[in-house]
């Protein structure tokens, strides 16, 4: 999807991850790149990076993609918002549902003058993941 649509796209793997992960875990970690794509396709740099670490039995998951301007992330995840025309505004909520029922799992949004960044860390012994 990033080269169809121009976006140069990075991937970083500081560690392997062995783990299976739950489809609900699975489905997040899409909707973040999915959006990252999206939102990386309408700036100038068109840049979207992912990068893979494990730090103190925990895995991070950092998608940074590139903006033109800072924004305000509050209403990021209420259920119905979409800046994308003809969606339905799901995606977003459907992550932070699910984060919110998994106390080993956690997001951090920031922004800055020209990232966007959302790291997904979640625990390597959680029952959402499977042996």
């Amino acid at each position: 999807m990033a080269s169809d649509t121009g976006v140069s796209f990075s991937i970083d793997l500081l560690t392997r991850c062995e783990t299976q992960i739950s489809l609900s875990l699975y489905r997040s970690i899409a909707i973040l790149l999915d959006n990252a794509i999206e939102a990386a396709e309408e700036t100038q740099n068109k840049l979207v990076r992912l990068t893979l670490q494990t730090l103190n039995n925990e895995h991070i998951i950092q998608i940074i993609n590139s903006i033109d301007q800072p924004f305000s992330t509050n209403h990021l995840t209420r259920s119905g918002f979409s800046s994308k025309k003809g969606h339905s505004g799901i995606g977003l909520t459907f992550v932070k549902h699910y984060v919110n029922h998994q106390p080993d799992v956690s997001l951090r949004t920031t922004v800055s003058h020209d990232t966007f960044t959302q790291t997904l860390t979640f625990g390597a012994t959680n029952e959402f993941l499977h042996p």
